[in-house]
C-alpha cells in the first residue's frame, strides 16, 4: 500500500514480476510432485516409511522498486541548483537505514550525471555548467535482439520438441537428419522441458542421447526452411560435425 512518506511508497512494491512467476513455476512443481509422490504410496505403503514428501524448490526473492514516484520527485528539481536537490534529497531520505541507501545510492544519484557520483551509463538528468539540473532527452533503445531478415527467434524449448534428440547435418548438397544410436537416462535441470520425466527421489529424469549418431533421412523441404530461419546459436547447436 502506498503511502505519502516518499522514501517508503518507493520500496513498496513487492516482488518482481520474474520472482512472482519463479514462484508460481516452484509451486506447481512442488505439487505435481506431491501427487506423484501420494499416489506411489496407495501401490506400496511402505515407501512412506523411510521418505517423505518431496519439499519445494527454493525460489531467489527479488523485490521491485517503485521508482516512478521518486523520478518525479526529482524532476521537479529541473532547472534548480543540483546542490538543493542534493541537500533535499539528504533530508527526504535516511540514507542510515539500507531502504534509504538502497534508494539513494543505486537509483537517484547513479541517474544525475555530472553530479559528482558514479554512474551506470543511464542517466535521465544531467548537471550542466552553470550546476543546474537538465533533464536528459529520452533515451533510444535499439534492440540488441533484432534479428537478420528472414530469421526467426525460437525458444530452446521449441527448438528441442522440433529436433526431438536429433541433430542436422550437410551431406554433398543435402541436409540429412542425425538420429542417436541409444538414449540413456540423465538428470533434467531445464524448468520447461518438453520430455517425459520420470521421478528418482527428489531429481526429474528422462531420455537424452547417448552421444553418437546415425545418418537418417533427408529433411523435407518444410524442415530446411524451419532450420534455415532459425537464429545463428540456435543452429550450432544442432549442427552436426563429425569428430
Amino acid at each position: 500500500m502506498a503511502t505519502k512518506n516518499l522514501a517508503r511508497t518507493v520500496i513498496e512494491g513487492g516482488r518482481s514480476r520474474w520472482s512472482k512467476n519463479e514462484r508460481r513455476f516452484a509451486n506447481k512443481s512442488a505439487r505435481r510432485r506431491v501427487r506423484q509422490y501420494a499416489r506411489s504410496l496407495l501401490f506400496d505403503a511402505e515407501l512412506g516409511e523411510g521418505s517423505s514428501a518431496p519439499d519445494r524448490e527454493r525460489v531467489w526473492r527479488n523485490h521491485y522498486d517503485r521508482l516512478s514516484a521518486a523520478e518525479r520527485w526529482l524532476a521537479s528539481f529541473v532547472g534548480r541548483p543540483w546542490n538543493v536537490a542534493r541537500a533535499e534529497i539528504a533530508r527526504r531520505f535516511d540514507t542510515r537505514t539500507i531502504a534509504g541507501q538502497h534508494i539513494v545510492f543505486d537509483h537517484l544519484l547513479p541517474s544525475v550525471k555530472g553530479g559528482g557520483h558514479d554512474t551506470f551509463g543511464n542517466c535521465d538528468f544531467e548537471v550542466d555548467e552553470q550546476g543546474l539540473l537538465k533533464r536528459l532527452p529520452p533515451r533510444r533503445y535499439v534492440s540488441a535482439r533484432k534479428l537478420p531478415p528472414g530469421k526467426v527467434r525460437r525458444s530452446p524449448r521449441q527448438v528441442d520438441a522440433w529436433a526431438r534428440g536429433r541433430l542436422v547435418g550437410k551431406r554433398g548438397q543435402g541436409w540429412f537428419w542425425f538420429e542417436p544410436t541409444g538414449l540413456v537416462w540423465k538428470a533434467c535441470a531445464a524448468l520447461y522441458c518438453w520430455r517425459d520425466h520420470e521421478e528418482e527421489g527428489s531429481v526429474r529424469i528422462h531420455e537424452q542421447p547417448n552421444g553418437t549418431f546415425r545418418q537418417s533421412h533427408r529433411l523435407t523441404a518444410e524442415d530446411v526452411l524451419y532450420f534455415g530461419e532459425l537464429t545463428e546459436d540456435a543452429q550450432k547447436r544442432l549442427l552436426f560435425r563429425l569428430e
